[in-house]
Order: C-alpha cells, then sequence, then structure tokens
C-alpha cells in the first residue's frame, strides 16, 4: 500500500493554491485518471455532444483535402490522443502515413490508443508518450524521415485562457521545424441552447465527469472530499464566450490535504473549466500573436466545429 503523498509535494501545492483562491479554482487536468478518461469517452457518445460528429463530418467532407495539406508519408503526433479513436479516422484519411505518435497524460487511455492504432493501421509505426503536453512538446527522436504534423483534435485549446493559448502555442512554435504544421480542432461560436445542452448531457455523464476531479484527489493526494456535497454546474457566459463548469458545494466543507484545510463554504463553486468558443476570425488572430498563420480551414456542414491548418512560416497555400 502507498503512502500519503508528502505535504511538500508540489501537486498539493499546485491544487491548495487554486482551491484557496477567490473564486476557488482547480486546473481541468484533475478529470483525468482512467475513470475520468473512461466518462470522456462516454460523453462524446451522448447525442448532446456534438463535436465528435462534428469532427467526423469534416473528416468524410473535407479527407482528400486534409491529406493534401499534410502530404504523403507523414510523420503525424497527436496531442490528446484519449484512446486513439480519433486518429483512427484521421489516419483513414492520409495517404500512406508512416508514422503515429499518440501522446497523452493517462497511460491507460495511451495503452488502449496503441492497440488501436496498430489494430487499424499494423504497417504503421507507434511511438507512444506519456506525458503533461500542457508543459510542452519535444518530438522523439529516432522518428523516420518525412513531413510532420502535430495534431491537436477536439476542442482543449477552449480550455486556456486566450493569452495561456497564445503562450503555449509560441511555446510549441519555438521546438518546430520551418516546415512543420499543426492541425488543431477548434469549437466555433453558435446557439448558446446547444453548447448549454452539450455540458448538461441528460445522462448526467458531464457531472459525473466534473466530480471525478474531486474524486481523483482523493485517490491520487488523499484528500477528503466529499462528492455527495458537491453539485455540477454549467452554463455558457456570453461576456466571455466560453461555457464554465463549476462544482457547487451544498453545505459546508472542510477539506484536508497534504496536513493543510481549508473550507468551502455552502453555495460556493470549485471552477473546474472553462471552453472558450471562436468564431474564425478571433482564433486567427491568437494563432497569428503565436507566431503561427492559418494555412487552411475546414469546417463541418452546420460550420459548429473546424479544424485549422497552421504553419509557421511560408507562403500559404490554397486546396
Amino acid at each position: 500500500m502507498s503512502s500519503a503523498p508528502s505535504a511538500r509535494d508540489p501537486r498539493i501545492t499546485e491544487v491548495l493554491r487554486g482551491l484557496n483562491s477567490r473564486p476557488h479554482a482547480l486546473n481541468p487536468k484533475w478529470f483525468y485518471d482512467a475513470w475520468g478518461s473512461h466518462l470522456f469517452e462516454e460523453i462524446t457518445r451522448q447525442p448532446e455532444y456534438y463535436l465528435t460528429d462534428c469532427e467526423l463530418n469534416i473528416l468524410r467532407m473535407h479527407a482528400e483535402a486534409i491529406s493534401k495539406w499534410m502530404g504523403p508519408g507523414v510523420v503525424l503526433a497527436e496531442l490528446g490522443a484519449g484512446n486513439g479513436e480519433k486518429a483512427t479516422r484521421l489516419i483513414s484519411a492520409l495517404k500512406s502515413p508512416r508514422c503515429y505518435v499518440p501522446i497523452d497524460i493517462s497511460s491507460q487511455s495511451l495503452q488502449s490508443a496503441v492497440d488501436s492504432i496498430r489494430q487499424f493501421k499494423p504497417g504503421i509505426e507507434v511511438n507512444p508518450l506519456c506525458l503533461d503536453f500542457g508543459e510542452g512538446f519535444l518530438w522523439p527522436d529516432g522518428l523516420p524521415v518525412g513531413p510532420r504534423c502535430l495534431v491537436f483534435m477536439g476542442s482543449t485549446i477552449g480550455n486556456m485562457e486566450p493569452a495561456d493559448a497564445v503562450l503555449w502555442l509560441s511555446g510549441l512554435g519555438a521546438h518546430l521545424n520551418r516546415t512543420d504544421k499543426m492541425l488543431i480542432g477548434v469549437d466555433l461560436k453558435k446557439d448558446e441552447k446547444i453548447l448549454n445542452a452539450a455540458y448538461n448531457d441528460a445522462q448526467h455523464v458531464t457531472a459525473a465527469f466534473n466530480l471525478n476531479a474531486l474524486a481523483h484527489l482523493n485517490r491520487a493526494l488523499g484528500a477528503n472530499f466529499n462528492l455527495a456535497l458537491f453539485h455540477h454546474e454549467s452554463f455558457y457566459n456570453p461576456t466571455y464566450g466560453r461555457v464554465q463548469m463549476h462544482l457547487v458545494a451544498m453545505a459546508d466543507d472542510i477539506i484536508r490535504m497534504g496536513g493543510q484545510e481549508l473550507s468551502i463554504l455552502a453555495n460556493e463553486s470549485i471552477h473546474t473549466e472553462n471552453s472558450y468558443k471562436y468564431d474564425i476570425k478571433d482564433f486567427q488572430t491568437l494563432t497569428e500573436a503565436a507566431g503561427f498563420r492559418v494555412d487552411a480551414v475546414w469546417v463541418d456542414s452546420r460550420h459548429w466545429f473546424g479544424l485549422f491548418g497552421l504553419v509557421t512560416s511560408g507562403d500559404s497555400r490554397d486546396d
């Protein structure tokens, strides 16, 4: 049986800093342990969650253009690979992809991605990386020679504050070659009723996913959150152009972690996630501030979601 983490554990320091802030806050990376990754996969199967269908629609409509843009024999690295389901859809659209590098913070999800891709495309080289890509990314050594594309599907870029997204993208760009490309998914602005439904599904899977962040802290850091005292709340905030997720306390609670304690009072919330929504022009401005240029944009038939093809230098190419 493993011992409880030390009070000097930097993870505890980081968590307590967020929870002691006003309003209380928690990094959304705590959603993702093995159970959280499973719950997120379940979210993507809920009828209210439109993003997966939108991405699939884009890959069906624009497969030839995306393949042409990436080039034949591409070396593909995917940030936040999950179980590899999205990668199989993308790889099926590409011409002779040479190598796939799945990257995820969850080792269990990463193994699922490796197994999925090797079964789907037996001839492709697979080199998994288990790391927190929020801290940056470097291409690993020993990859095959070929055009390289960094892929960031879903809409995780929306979980970052826009200024932080600029800094993060800028950091990635500093380690990409001039010929490297990046394909990034962006959730576009739309009717807020659609957004609110997507984050408050009828089967309450998103609620369970949100609460799992506290359960993860209990398991990993020896915290004592009583999950029964918190409820999920999610809504679109038009002032900021983002969906906000919170865990709201229904009664006073004393949280203990790493030999320290803090109070969360009834009706106070822990802000667990933002999900910013962009229009095409706004996201183009953001990427330009980070040193990228939008080289291509592909949207689904309803214009709810976009895949943006980014380059760091050179003349743009039309499809």
